[in-house]
């Protein structure tokens, strides 16, 4: 019984002597504060001739197309500009493509699925050099690189369309629609 007692009056004395000394020190602190501090996004913008969507203008709108029809001397000129703080790189997608057959006369072959995409050519280049060319189906879906565009800089991008000459009968009646797309990501 004597230790037990023993055992209690020195687990006494530890706790209040621990309490005591806790008391007695003194710790100095000082606290500063960094204040407003924040993280801003950078602007990231392509616009088109100035535009944004859905703003954007048509660029090709062309009715009574024959064989031969072009735009060579006369093409769009798209003036992509990366509007943001952030370089990037230029893509365009031809997509959405959609036939319409129209009224199938009897030259035409039967059935009659609306082949103006099948021989329609569109060219697309940049600065003068070509990005891409070939029928407007042949483009659908495609994502091509028109390679980069810095923060601030403004490229001509111009989008000439051809129906070949030696194109026949299919197309007659025929229409079709599509979207350009143009893309900015971030480099």
């Amino acid at each position: 019984m004597h230790r037990k007692k023993l055992l209690i009056t020195v687990i006494l004395i530890v706790v209040v002597g621990s309490l005591i000394a806790g008391c007695l020190v003194a710790y100095f602190t000082d606290t500063e504060t960094s204040n407003n501090n924040r993280l801003a996004q950078a602007n990231f913008d392509l616009k088109l001739d100035g535009h944004n969507d859905p703003d954007v203008p048509v660029y090709i709108d062309v009715s009574n197309v024959v064989p031969g029809s072009n735009n060579i001397d006369n093409p769009v000129i798209v003036h992509a500009e990366n509007a943001g703080a952030i370089d990037g790189v230029l893509s365009v997608m031809v997509k959405d493509v959609v036939n319409d057959p129209g009224v199938t006369p009897p030259s035409e072959p039967d059935p009659d699925n609306g082949e103006l995409s099948g021989s329609a050519l569109l060219t697309i280049e940049r600065e003068g050099v070509a990005v891409v060319s070939g029928t407007i189906d042949a483009l659908n879906g495609s994502s091509i690189s028109a390679g980069n565009l810095a923060a601030g800089q403004i490229a001509d991008v111009k989008i000439v369309y051809e129906v070949p000459a030696e194109v026949g009968n299919e197309i007659i009646g025929d229409s079709v629609t599509f979207s350009i797309e143009f893309r900015l990501d971030q480099n």
